[in-house]
């Protein structure tokens, strides 16, 4: 299916074009559909009218149906992609209004005006007849192309953590009147639709990984399947869950459709007006996104704990990850310190930023945690602290332990001092980075609950 959009100034003949390019394709055998975009109410949604009374009345959507046509109308304006799937058996469809589309056009200029970047065919003010059989060549030369996006490869979810996933993903058959007389006298001759449709979701969910060339194989915890028949339409609802590292909307997905077919392969031995519509994801729940949605605006200082940096025998390379992650998230950095091991010194430091006029949200150290004699950062925070977040260290020392045993030996967790939270990470660049991967879908919450502001 071709979509092309016809695009001119006010009154400048796109009506009349499409009019001509509609009869010419309907000429040559081809379906045409038309798409046109206006701001006024159409004519059968007017003040009296049927149709407009039952939208009065709270209907969410309306269908006028006669012996020649059907008209919709929806309580919401459809995005083009969900409308073009109507006309999944057209072979062309023309667009009018709609400018913001990045589709390909056919543009009716003035003289002097430039075609935009989609044009196909620029046809002159006044010239369309004349230009007719040119803009019928353009559309039917024209062939849509995708460039290449390199060589296939999976996603690395390795640095992920593993979250309670769950989705929800449907799919719709139709039939024939006549069929769903024979689904309701349970006269099909292979058996239980309802019971195919259930255990084809589980089949399809569980055999996603192997079907499908870049998904992951996922733990699923459960799958839920409600089948929900009606009228001449079947629609199976399917719902997956799983602690992973990756979602589940695959998962849900492939289940959905492989419910469907199942459906399908018992219905077509009765007719061969079972069609499948609108596989989709309803509902994506977990992982990193739905984290996303608590970040905040917050301050923030960094204090680097090592006796060779603070004497510029090494460059400070975790205290600058952990400034760019702030930034990176939507912080502001108010100070960055370079301290010795030294148990007075952690102490002003802390408490300054902590406990002064303006205290800042979130103190992150990096650096003396550890087993080693000069490590005084955890013994410094134990002493001041008016509390400590056990679960912090205990989630650091989870997920650094699946590369290296080594993340054991830190000590690192989380304090509240005063109204700011406090995180004592460990000294090394990579154990600063998987610990502030694994904080980032905790921090702001964390940060919101020290400022008192709740759940």
């Amino acid at each position: 299916m071709k979509v092309i959009a016809v695009r001119g100034k006010k009154k400048s003949g796109k009506t009349i074009l499409i009019e001509l390019l509609t009869k010419k394709f309907k000429e040559k055998g081809l379906k045409v559909g038309v798409i046109k975009h206006t701001h006024e109410s159409p004519d059968f949604d007017r003040e009296g009218k049927d149709s407009f009374r039952f939208k009065s009345a709270g209907a969410d959507s309306v269908c006028l149906l006669w012996d020649k046509g059907t008209i919709f109308w929806f309580n919401d304006e459809k995005k083009i992609e969900n409308l073009l799937s109507e006309f999944s058996e057209t072979d062309i469809v023309f667009v009018e209004g709609l400018k913001s589309l990045n589709i390909p056009s056919v543009e009716i200029l003035d003289d002097g005006e430039k075609p935009s970047d989609t044009c196909i065919f620029p046809v002159k003010r006044g010239k369309i007849n004349e230009s007719l059989e040119e803009v019928i060549s353009a559309i039917d030369s024209f062939k849509e192309s995708i460039p290449s996006s390199g060589d296939l490869k999976m996603i690395d979810v390795s640095e992920k953590i593993e979250t309670l996933r769950i989705a929800k993903a449907s799919a719709l058959l139709t039939f024939s009147p006549q069929l769903w007389e024979k689904i309701k006298r349970g006269e099909l001759e292979k058996g239980d639709i309802i019971q195919a449709a259930r255990v084809g979701a589980m089949n399809g969910a569980k055999s996603a990984y192997k079907n499908l060339l870049l998904c992951h194989p996922t733990p699923i915890d459960y799958i839920g399947v409600e089948v929900k028949p009606s009228y001449c339409q079947m629609e199976i609802i399917v719902e997956v869950k799983g602690v992973g590292r990756t979602g589940m909307e695959m998962e849900a997905m492939a289940g959905a459709m492989n419910s469907a077919l199942s459906v399908y392969d018992i219905l077509k031995r009765h007719g061969e007006d079972v069609k499948i519509h609108n596989v989709q994801l309803l509902e994506k729940k977990g992982g990193k996104r739905d984290y996303e949605k608590e970040k905040i605006p917050f301050s923030a200082a960094v204090i680097t704990i090592s006796d060779r940096a603070s004497k510029k025998e090494r460059v400070d390379e975790s205290g600058e990850i952990i400034k760019k992650w702030i930034s990176e998230n939507g912080g502001v950095v108010k100070g960055y310190d370079i301290i010795p091991d030294e148990i007075e010194e952690i102490e002003k430091k802390v408490k300054n930023y902590a406990l002064s006029f303006a205290p800042v949200d979130l103190i992150i150290t990096t650096g003396g945690t550890g087993p080693g004699p000069r490590d005084v950062t955890i013994k410094t925070l134990e002493k001041i602290a008016d509390k400590k977040m056990d679960g912090i260290g205990e989630l650091m020392r989870k997920f650094g332990q699946r590369k290296t045993l080594n993340s054991v030996l830190s000590s690192g967790t989380g304090y509240v001092v005063g109204k700011s939270i406090v995180l004592t990470l460990p000294g090394s660049p990579n154990g600063v980075k998987d610990s502030l991967k694994v904080l980032e879908n905790i921090i702001f919450h964390a940060i919101k609950m020290a400022r008192g502001e709740g759940h």
